[in-house]
């Protein structure tokens, strides 16, 4: 990109809604994001490519060496294998946040993210995985133009390793392939007239848009992921079904390591891969932000189609989505944009009006009396935006930690080893569903939440023992109740100890919200000098207020 170009860029993103520059605070915070990149980063950022490029590889061998390319049993559940991975980057990010003195995971935030990732594996066990991938099993057996790619291999394997990124890119909850706007500048411009261009469906941006829910831009926020699967059938006329889950897990797999703020640019490599700084813009909610960057592993498709945005390392990106859903519940934030969707469609008069709130992009209502419709971006910057984050005594957030990896451990042991029938299955995933819902509760300090808990703790006791039961016949269940009980007795004494603390009434600054007040302000500004920049010539597509 040429200076020139550069220089227009940050213009039109400045005029949209971003950070001013004049503004110390967000030097200030810039900086400290800054400060945790360098060049062992980039050189970690190269070895963790590299390590990608040989499991690729290595994917490629184990599938030749599938006997029967149809047979979704014999593909190994990589994404299982990678937790302990997960787990250890995630340590070593929030290391290094510590030596720098950023503050980059909050433990309510931190679990929430982690309760997304357990929630989505619960409904991979609940769905097995043949049901999982029906609908591509289906068009393969029955619709499949040509069956000759089950047998060439290396072909296959790219054309695939092509073709699932192309439709990654083409999911729903991203834009399909159009041309950029024409606008004085169309490479970064963003216009009420390129969102409506963009083809987002509010149906399934309400799944996906959970992903993009988080505040915190951390490898903690990657263990959530959407369907989309819509869009991969037209792999299933020439792909078997192995091919295609095995380039799924990688394509899962390698976005893993690009959510993290630690990693700067990456020289060359920005052209062709997707990168943690290109992915940062994805999950901004800075204007400039909005729609770009859709890419999967690549970032040719962004490039080829206009919806490729760099990041301006002068504008500190503000996370999370355009309107904050201010839950830690997994269950709630998963539930949120449906209602918000259901009411629309209720309340709405006209069978345009209640299909639009379905597919049309989200955050779309029906028109004035005109007849256009809006799709309202508000503007937004680290000054006037609040993070949610309602306090709680820490010694509850040692007791939310120890619940989950009690969770964690009947995710491991209930469900993976004792779990023969769908009734076993549903039993204890419906319990972790419980306790990840009262996590979530006590984090957002929800008046129900105390109660649910002290029930929970109590089913543990049959709960526990039965699972012990099915997990060794010969075992004294007197001696497991009797454990159980104690374990639920003391978590209950421990909670009641902070229930003053968590009765308290929530703070202003504790509760997530925009200042729209400042946020506009800061935006006059930026538009001050935006027109101060122009100097008579066109001036860049300033996005108005809404």
């Amino acid at each position: 990109m040429t200076r020139k170009a550069k220089e227009a860029a940050t213009r039109t993103a400045t005029s949209a809604g971003s950070t001013s520059f004049s503004n110390p605070l967000h030097a200030d915070n810039n900086k400290r994001e800054l400060a945790l990149r360098g060049g062992p980063q980039v050189v970690a950022a190269g070895l963790v490519v590299a390590a990608h490029a040989w499991f690729l590889w290595y994917l490629q061998a184990e599938y030749e060496a599938l006997p029967d390319k149809s047979d979704l049993a014999s593909v190994t559940d990589y994404v299982d294998l990678w937790v302990p991975i997960f787990l250890l980057s995630m340590f070593a990010e929030a290391a290094w946040a510590k030596y720098k003195e950023v503050r980059l995971y909050r433990v309510n935030d931190t679990l929430s993210s982690l309760s997304l990732g357990v929630l989505s594996l619960l409904t991979k066990k609940l769905a097995a995985k043949a049901l999982a991938f029906f609908p591509y099993v289906y068009v393969w057996e029955h619709f499949a133009v040509t069956r000759a790619f089950a047998t060439n291999g290396a072909l296959a394997w790219w054309l695939m390793f092509a073709g699932k990124e192309f439709s990654y890119y083409c999911t729903p909850s991203s834009p399909l392939p159009i041309l950029p706007t024409s606008t004085a500048n169309p490479a970064f411009a963003y216009t009420r007239t390129h969102a409506r261009g963009g083809h987002t469906i509010a149906a399934f941006w309400a799944m996906h848009s959970v992903h993009h829910s988080s505040e915190e831009y951390n490898l903690a926020a990657a263990l959530h992921s959407s369907v989309s699967w819509l869009y991969d059938l037209p792999l299933a006329l020439f792909f078997p079904p192995a091919l295609f889950v095995i380039h799924s897990q990688f394509n899962l797999l390698y976005q893993f390591w690009i959510h993290t703020p630690v990693i700067g640019k990456l020289g060359p490599l920005e052209y062709v891969l997707n990168t943690p700084s290109q992915h940062r813009v994805h999950h901004g909610k800075n204007v400039y932000c909005i729609d770009k960057n859709y890419g999967g592993t690549l970032c040719i498709f962004d490039r080829l189609f206009g919806t490729f945005q760099e990041e301006l390392d002068q504008i500190p990106i503000v996370y999370g989505v355009v309107h904050p859903i201010n839950t830690f519940n997994p269950v709630e934030a998963n539930a949120t944009n449906w209602r918000y969707i259901g009411a629309n469609f209720l309340n709405l008069k006209g069978l345009r009006n209640k299909l639009g709130t379905l597919y049309f992009g989200p955050g779309w209502i029906p028109g004035a009396s005109s007849g256009t419709e809006e799709y309202p971006i508000p503007p937004t910057s680290t000054d006037s935006t609040t993070k949610y984050d309602p306090r709680v005594p820490a010694g509850v957030s040692w007791y939310i930690l120890a619940q989950f990896g009690w969770a964690l451990v009947l995710l491991t042991v209930a469900i993976d080893r004792l779990s023969s029938t769908l009734g076993h299955t549903s039993l204890f995933s419906a319990y972790i569903t419980w306790t990840l819902l009262n996590i979530g509760g006590i984090s957002d300090r929800k008046s129900w939440a105390f109660a649910s808990e002290v029930v929970r703790l109590v089913a543990l006791v049959p709960l526990g023992s039965f699972a012990v039961s099915l997990w060794d016949e010969s075992a004294d269940l007197g001696q497991w109740a009797a454990g159980f009980a104690a374990w639920s007795i003391v978590s209950a004494l421990y909670l009641f100890a902070f229930r003053a603390g968590l009765a308290r009434p929530l703070k202003p600054a504790e509760l997530g919200r925009t200042n729209r007040k400042q946020a506009l302000i800061d935006q006059t500004e930026q538009h001050r000098l935006a027109l101060r920049a122009c100097r008579g010539r066109p001036c860049p597509a300033i996005m108005p207020s809404s």
